[in-house]
């Protein structure tokens, strides 16, 4: 469970940072903290996969399961404040 929120939690800072460059915004200690997180990423991948014991889920699978459960809360909080 560690491996898991450890690899969430720095794969969301990457995406953070992949944003900021993409809106314009690549100042060198934005590109050497994103540097720096996806090799601490690819460690900690690295030791997580080497200690799995099951087989892998497609991470496209997985963004998709918490992009569906995302979607159904904010739907059923509109659905709430709707009324």
């Amino acid at each position: 469970m560690l491996r898991l929120m450890r690899l969430r939690l720095i794969g969301t800072f990457l995406r953070m940072l992949d944003a900021e460059i993409a809106a314009g915004n690549p100042t060198p200690a934005i590109r050497e903290q994103r540097h720096l997180l996806a090799e601490r990423f690819q460690t900690w991948y690295d030791q997580a996969e080497a200690d799995s014991p099951g087989l892998p889920i497609e991470l496209r699978k997985l963004a998709a399961v918490q992009l569906g459960a995302v979607l159904t809360a904010a739907l059923h909080l509109a659905e709430r404040t709707a009324r």
